[in-house]
């Protein structure tokens, strides 16, 4: 009867085994070795099971990593813990002058999800339009980011109230170049970069290009004033106090703000929401204050720390664990619904985003968020089998190989951890 229940307990550990962590370290090393697209890369990786309250996958999980985009769940966790409404901006009326000041919101004449409130808003004011600018303690452009990326979109500076995300869009038509915002158009030569405009010129592929424009508090309120055909006054002297009796215009578009942070990727917003943040605490901007005070609210339980910079995670000096980004990717999780991270999550592998993520199972998707600087390349998020939540971070830094293929390459990891559920 022992020998019986001793074979018994000998095949039930192995099962037993695989079925609360699919991978060792060992065997995920192996599995990651077949593929040629990480040869020489270090790879870090964690995958949780929701319902079993168990990792699938723990490898490298506590080696820092440098997670590109990937540090934009960090500022989602943050932005939706601080923010049941998003504030498009503060106002206050007074003896006949209506002023008002910034929340650090990006959306105002974006050019890919044009905010609909502010300035219809700010055209029905009959009172004189004052407008008081929120000092603003930190560079335009981050610490760590490349100083040859200045004249791409995605390296947009930072500003107290971002119009058009900070960026000019060029068009091509009739033999001429059109301008938007128009006023550029007279100042090209002031506040963007002439060379680039000449060699988009030249360019018989390119039919647009953005372009970021030197930022100020006169320029923001010339292109506003322009938006809104109305003349609007600076007002440098006056603090700004937040315990006054002031009024919030809150946005009507939360769902367009999440996906240009996430879906979209854009860098802008992420470090306009992170000096939000730091706004709600202080009458100026700062996004070492914004970071702080997400830490502080939000992962004062997390380890290990994250080295945490910038809202974009455009920042090479950025460092986080993948064990730690399933951590805030939990907390996200809890916060909203698995329908919101539907809406406002790319999914990875399909036509949508990432088409170089390629899986053969049709059985599970992947809702995750990207993070991509040269020689790296990230991916966390979630995945869907079955009604089952695996939450997860597949971390590659230092690859040699191309991104489509490491991409591949990340795929098939992941649909061999995935299969067994």
């Amino acid at each position: 009867m022992k020998r019986i229940i001793l074979i018994i307990l000998l095949f039930a550990f192995p099962l037993y085994f695989s079925y609360g962590q699919h991978f060792s370290k060992r065997k995920f090393l192996k599995l990651i070795s077949k593929e040629k697209a990480f040869k020489g890369a270090t790879v870090s990786a964690v995958f949780y099971d929701m319902k079993k309250k168990k990792k699938l996958v723990d490898f490298n999980s506590k080696k820092y990593m440098t997670p590109a985009s990937n540090m934009k769940l960090l500022t989602l966790l943050g932005l939706i813990s601080s923010f049941d409404s998003i504030p498009a901006l503060y106002y206050k009326r007074k003896k006949g002058k209506f002023y008002f000041w910034s929340s650090g919101y990006p959306l105002v004449a974006h050019p890919k999800y044009q905010d609909s409130i502010v300035i219809p808003f700010l055209k029905s004011q009959k009172d004189t339009i004052i407008y008081l600018p929120r000092k603003i303690q930190s560079k335009s452009l981050g610490p760590g980011w490349a100083w040859d990326d200045v004249n791409y979109y995605f390296s947009a500076e930072r500003s107290g109230f971002p119009f058009h995300g900070n960026v000019v869009k060029l068009t091509k038509g009739d033999g001429i170049i059109n301008y938007k915002p128009k006023l550029f158009k007279e100042l090209k030569s002031r506040s963007i970069d002439s060379l680039l405009i000449q060699t988009f010129i030249q360019d018989k592929k390119k039919d647009s290009l953005f372009i970021p424009f030197s930022t100020s508090d006169r320029l923001f309120v010339k292109l506003l004033s322009d938006a809104i055909r109305k003349d609007i006054a600076i007002d440098y002297g006056k603090e700004i106090n937040l315990s006054e009796n002031y009024k919030t215009l809150y946005s009507t578009q939360k769902d367009e703000i999440f996906k240009l942070l996430i879906k979209d990727s854009d860098n802008l917003t992420a470090e306009s929401l992170t000096l939000m943040v730091s706004g709600k605490e202080h009458p100026y901007f700062d996004i070492n204050k914004g970071i702080e005070y997400i830490i502080d609210k939000e992962l004062s339980n997390i380890s290990p720390k994250p080295i945490w910079i910038d809202g974009s995670g455009l920042s090479r000096y950025n460092m986080i664990t993948a064990e730690s980004l399933v951590f805030v990717l939990n907390r996200i999780y809890k916060k909203i619904s698995l329908l919101s991270i539907k809406r406002f999550f790319p999914v990875i592998g399909s036509s949508e985003k990432d088409k170089s993520y390629e899986f053969n199972n049709s059985g599970f998707k992947v809702y995750a968020k990207t993070g991509t600087l040269k020689n790296n390349h990230c991916l966390s998020g979630y995945i869907l089998k079955d009604g089952r939540v695996v939450i997860f971070s597949f971390m590659v830094n230092h690859h040699i190989s191309s991104l489509s293929g490491l991409q591949r390459a990340m795929a098939s990891v992941i649909e061999q951890v995935i299969v067994k559920l």
